[in-house]
């Protein structure tokens, strides 16, 4: 990874709301000439050191030093706030941050995020780094014990980088400047950050600020930025609940569960989609894709997290339900990625978490409790089947037909021969599916009582 990989026409807006500035593509050369001055000879940064970038603004510093960093052979790595010394000591720690006094026991050099512009331009260096270097040190969160390390080389960020912008659909017609929201996790951020520096001759980076989303939606439709990468699904139920109806082309990324409510948002501020992109900090997202548009039918689940993008990843579930994830270019060939997922009969992977429970209709049902949940049509809030011992009981929603009852019943069950003999439908209720969730209140025990008196009821009005 050098600074080819930037479109050769690149601008790039940073700063603040109160103060965007904007660098075309000879300045941000400039400051990277600049960063790599400073890092290779005030301070010996090269070749296999760590370097950790802690910028509250992600400003023309933040992208120079990161690129500067590339070029130099150096490794970026994260700081873990419960694991502190997880990655340390780094080689060099560059903050524009109020964290100085944490961060600077953990530093070899550490430097101030902001440089002299306008003293004089340095001259360029030939960039040392190898294919094989390794530019991303990476790890996982942390939820289920000590985060996990691993590392990522520059043929593996390049590779994924080009394959983002096609799979991603960044490279479609009409689609001439993006917006970064900043706020997630380093190696999230250049998940988005590699292939839209290459596509795109104006890239936007501006901070999460919850309460000026006006101002940012404004800013959206001021500026007619079609391209829209937010953080989290906070970022993204504040924006468009503030943004104004937009006239033209605006596409909205995300990296988590895309919510069902925002269907009727962006039908009502135009927003043509939002893209999720399921992946994990293990591989580096994106893994899998799902998206809704204003065509998505309102009974979107946001338990469907969709099929894998491409074939750029090798995906299978092990036998705890787990997602296994491998790439050739991995410094571990393959990583599981420990959230818990089922398959649907079109090949969708659902998505439970890591308390063994998956989400119906809004409700966390104990993960043991769902022996088989099938999706018929793309409407998982239609119906839900819920196994409890070896029966099964089917919920259907009120506004289907009987005929289609019938049909939905015979298919099932031609599903369920496919698992196990003799596994078949026990019972079968119309029910007002909403209405039936929000009125319970479930937890394992419950959930099997409930279904239990259910079973025994139809059997005693079939005798």
């Amino acid at each position: 990874m050098t600074r080819g990989w930037l479109n050769a026409r690149l601008t790039w807006h940073s700063g603040t709301l109160d103060h965007v500035q904007a660098h075309t593509r000879k300045d941000i050369d400039c400051c990277i000439n600049q960063w790599k001055h400073v890092l290779e000879h005030q301070h010996g940064h090269g070749r296999g050191c760590q370097i950790l970038l802690n910028f509250e603004i992600r400003d023309i510093d933040w992208l120079a030093v990161t690129v500067a960093n590339w070029e130099l052979g150096g490794k970026q790595t994260a700081f873990h706030p419960s694991y502190p010394d997880l990655w340390a000591p780094w080689h060099v720690i560059v903050s524009d941050s109020a964290e100085t006094e944490v961060l600077k026991p953990h530093a070899l050099h550490y430097l101030s995020g902001k440089l002299d512009h306008d003293s004089h331009v340095v001259s360029d260096t030939a960039a040392v780094c190898q294919p094989t270097d390794s530019v991303l040190g990476f790890n996982s969160s942390g939820s289920t014990g000590i985060p996990t390390k691993g590392n990522h080389s520059h043929e593996f960020m390049y590779a994924l980088g080009q394959r983002n912008i096609s799979a991603l659909g960044l490279d479609q017609p009409g689609l001439e400047s993006a917006l970064l929201v900043h706020g997630g996790a380093h190696n999230v951020v250049l998940a988005h950050l590699l292939p839209v520096l290459a596509q795109f001759d104006h890239v936007h980076s501006l901070p999460f600020v919850a309460d000026r989303m006006t101002e940012l939606a404004q800013y959206v439709s001021d500026h007619k930025i079609n391209v829209i990468m937010l953080p989290h699904p906070l970022s993204i139920e504040l924006f468009l609940t503030h943004a104004p109806r937009f006239n033209h082309t605006v596409k909205i990324f995300q990296l988590l569960a895309n919510q069902s409510n925002w269907i009727k948002l962006i039908q009502e501020k135009n927003v043509q989609s939002i893209r999720t992109s399921y992946g994990a900090m293990e591989v580096f997202t994106p893994v899998l894709a799902n998206e809704i548009t204003q065509q998505t039918d309102d009974s979107y689940s946001p338990m469907n997290f969709g099929q894998p993008l491409d074939n750029f990843y090798t995906i299978e579930l092990t036998d705890q339900n787990n997602l296994r994830v491998s790439h050739p270019l991995l410094e571990v060939k393959s990583h599981v990625i420990q959230d818990y997922f089922a398959q649907d009969h079109a090949g969708n992977l659902l998505y439970g978490n890591r308390d063994k429970t998956i989400r119906l209709q809004g409700q966390d049902v104990p993960w043991n409790v769902i022996e088989q949940c099938v999706l018929v049509h793309g409407n998982p809030s239609l119906m839900c089947i819920i196994a409890v011992s070896d029966r099964v009981c089917l919920l259907i929603d009120q506004r289907y037909s009987q005929d289609q009852v019938n049909q939905l019943a015979s298919k099932i069950n031609a599903d369920l021969a496919k698992i196990a003999d003799g596994l078949c439908l026990d019972h079968v209720s119309l029910v007002d599916i909403t209405t039936f969730i929000n009125s319970h209140k479930f937890n394992l025990s419950q959930v099997k009582r409930y279904f239990i008196d259910k079973f025994n009821l139809a059997r005693e009005s079939d005798e």
